[in-house]
């Protein structure tokens, strides 16, 4: 099955470490051509992946205030790793980013790995979530509740090493015939 993906899209991904959020990401970045940047707590991105990333401490309010507005004035897509480390009680340019920067040509994608802690605007204000394996009781139990999951054990079909993750469509879980959660793979 393949998706469209807009630049004024919201998306959001999680999963615990090496479940494959990263890979995603960039692979749904590719799509804007050089359109995306890349907020980037932990260096990710830059360094691994040598990609158009800031590097920036979370604390630093100055420099996404001043990475956001640059992005708003360019009709950026702006990936956010480490998502739940933004809040935006803190970041008035990452609430317009999440809620009406798709009016100014803008999207985002947001990535965690504790969908429980991050701000529920970037749950509730995405076209499309990308949900992989995670072992975390707490974020488990969110999930289930954030998403039309059939059960809880649903999400027990998710391997780390195999790199699967269900799609969701604003809350619903793209199912099969069987009305079973759909695996997917990059």
């Amino acid at each position: 099955m393949e998706i469209t993906v807009k630049q004024t899209d919201g998306i959001f991904i999680t999963g615990m470490r090496g479940s494959g959020k990263t890979y995603a990401s960039i692979q749904i970045a590719k799509n804007f051509n050089g359109d995306a940047l890349y907020i980037d707590p932990a260096g990710v991105y830059h360094y691994q992946y040598h990609l158009n990333s800031y590097v920036v401490n979370p604390a630093n309010k100055l420099a996404i205030k001043s990475i956001l507005n640059y992005a708003f004035s360019h009709h950026k897509f702006v990936v956010i790793d480490e998502a739940d480390l933004f809040k935006f009680s803190k970041y008035e340019e990452l609430y317009k980013l999440v809620m009406i920067a798709r009016n100014w040509g803008c999207g985002y994608l947001a990535i965690t790995r504790a969908p429980a802690n991050i701000d529920k605007g970037f749950i509730n204000n995405a076209t499309w979530s990308l949900i992989f394996a995670t072992y975390e009781k707490n974020a488990r139990e969110y999930l289930y509740e954030t998403f039309t999951f059939n059960s809880p054990y649903d999400l027990n079909a998710l391997k780390v090493e195999d790199h699967t993750f269900f799609l969701a469509h604003y809350e619903e879980i793209l199912k099969d015939e069987n009305d079973k959660p759909k695996l997917f793979k990059f």
